[in-house]
């Protein structure tokens, strides 16, 4: 499949904001689910932190592809500054052909301490991807046309209805087994409040409400 560098990125005089070349509009339309996708998280906690003898951190994680159950190893290295730290990450989809990108990263004050995020170079701080024609990671709107497959599904269908929210309880029950504490104390109002993976836990099963049982038991659990 043709690889589309995204090397062609030009600047708007008018505003200063980057926008694709006119050549990105002919990609195709892929699946959240079939694509790699990182985070700050994805490499190593305290990621800015200086490892021992100096220098920024270094080491190797995996990332794995949902669809498809494939791994990907990224090697990376944390080059800190006073001003811009990047990391340097090097990876292969196929172990073959290796390439290197760096990525800016940034910080942003949590309750707990700054929280590292990962910069695209459009300047949206987040999740990136790397789509399956593409050799460099993006953010979601950088990627499109881009979608979650899931939503396309027609529910109006009974197999595809069981389907969509089989997988939606599904999540929720991963998202329930990755909760090791569920609350923390917020010294600022002197009040217990849900950890972040709590927190998106119950934000999504109220939001579906599709897992009555799973919540209950899991209200009862961080109650």
């Amino acid at each position: 499949m043709e690889e589309y560098l995204w090397d062609n990125i030009i600047e708007n005089d008018e505003d200063g904001e980057y926008v694709p070349d006119k050549a990105v509009k002919s990609l195709p339309k892929v699946n959240v689910e079939d694509c790699f996708a990182i985070t700050a998280g994805t490499f190593t906690r305290n990621l800015l932190h200086p490892r021992a003898g100096g220098g920024g951190k270094v080491g190797i994680t995996a990332v794995i592809k949902p669809s498809l159950a494939a791994n990907m190893l990224i090697s990376f290295q944390v080059q800190l500054g006073r001003v811009n730290p990047n990391i340097l990450i090097r990876y292969s989809v196929d172990n073959t052909n290796f390439r290197e990108q760096t990525i800016r990263l940034d910080t942003i004050p949590t309750t707990l301490g700054n929280k590292p995020r990962l910069v695209c170079d459009c300047g949206h701080a987040g999740k990136l991807y790397l789509r399956p024609d593409c050799i460099y990671f993006m953010c979601f709107d950088c990627c499109q046309p881009i979608r979650y497959g899931i939503k396309e599904v027609d529910k109006r269908w009974k197999l595809n209805a069981f389907l969509y929210y089989q997988n939606r309880s599904d999540k929720l029950h991963l998202m329930q087994s990755l909760i090791r504490r569920p609350f923390y104390m917020d010294k600022t109002v002197g009040l217990e409040r849900y950890t972040r993976r709590a927190g998106a836990f119950m934000h999504l099963a109220n939001k579906w409400h599709r897992s009555p049982d799973l919540v209950a038991q899991v209200y009862k659990q961080l109650g």
